[in-house]
C-alpha cells in the first residue's frame, strides 16, 4: 500500500466502492484515521479505511480501535448509523471522496479529504458542516462547525483538457512527466507510464501539440482501463 495517493489511484478506488451497501458502524483508529465498517446487500462486509491526507481503501482487516470511541466517531455513529450509501463519488480530479447517505434524518455526505495535512467531514443537506475531524482555517474557507463547507480550488483535471491545454501546463511547469507528475495529479509512475505508452520523450519543455494529442489519447485509454 502506498503512502500516499495520487488522484488516479483514489479514481479507481472510488471505482471499487460500488453496489448496495450501509454504512453499519465507524470507528477511529487513531487521530487521523478512520474504519468504516460497510455491508453489502449481498451480506459482504469490508472495511473502508481512510488515512486522512493520505489513502482511502477498501480492507477484510478490522484494525483494532480505542475501547472509548473518539467525539467524532461517536458523532458520525449518531448520524450515520445504518446509512444507506447512495453515491460515492471523486471531487472533479482533487484528492477528495465523498459518500452520500441516506438517514433517518435526511441526506447528508461524508467528506474526506486526502491532501495536505487531510480532514474528514460530516455536511448536511444544506452544505453545513456538522462535525469535523480537524479544526482548520485556511485563507479561503473555515472547516469548523456550522460553516458551510468549501471546497478547496480544483485542480485542472487531466480528463478535460485539449492537446493546446495540455502544452501551455507543459510548458509552465518544465517537463511533461512533472506536469502530469505534478498539477495534473497523476503522480510519477503513472505519469512516466503516460509518456512511454505515448512515445513522448519524459523530459520534453517544449511539447509539439502533435505529441500533446497522442498523451492526450493515451489519458483517454487510461481513463477507460486499457493499462
Amino acid at each position: 500500500m502506498k503512502t500516499d495517493m495520487s488522484s488516479f489511484d483514489i479514481m479507481a478506488v472510488v471505482a471499487e466502492l460500488k453496489g448496495d451497501m450501509r454504512i453499519k458502524k465507524i470507528y477511529q483508529p487513531t487521530p487521523a484515521q478512520l474504519r468504516v465498517l460497510l455491508r453489502y446487500r449481498d451480506g459482504e462486509v469490508k472495511n473502508l479505511i481512510v488515512e486522512v491526507g493520505k489513502k482511502i481503501y477498501l480492507s477484510d482487516y478490522a484494525m483494532p480501535s480505542p475501547r472509548q470511541p473518539s467525539n467524532f466517531a461517536m458523532t458520525l455513529r449518531k448520524h450515520l448509523g445504518n446509512a444507506v450509501v447512495t453515491g460515492v463519488r471523486q471531487v472533479g480530479f482533487d484528492r477528495i471522496v465523498e459518500l452520500t447517505v441516506e438517514t433517518g434524518e435526511g441526506e447528508f455526505k461524508l467528506v474526506f479529504e486526502l491532501f495536505g495535512e487531510g480532514n474528514s467531514l460530516l455536511i448536511d443537506s444544506e452544505g453545513i458542516i456538522r462535525a469535523v475531524m480537524k479544526r482548520r482555517r485556511f485563507k479561503h474557507r473555515e472547516l469548523i462547525g456550522k460553516n458551510v463547507y468549501e471546497y478547496p480550488p480544483q485542480r485542472t483535471n487531466p480528463f478535460e483538457i485539449d492537446a493546446r491545454e495540455l502544452k501551455e501546463i507543459v510548458d509552465g511547469y518544465g517537463s511533461l512527466v512533472k506536469a502530469l507528475a505534478g498539477p495534473l495529479g497523476l503522480g510519477g509512475q503513472y505519469g512516466e507510464e503516460i509518456c512511454l505508452r505515448s512515445g513522448v520523450d519524459k523530459n520534453v519543455t517544449n511539447l509539439s501539440l502533435d505529441d500533446a494529442d497522442k498523451v492526450i489519447s493515451t489519458l483517454g485509454e487510461l481513463k477507460k482501463g486499457a493499462f
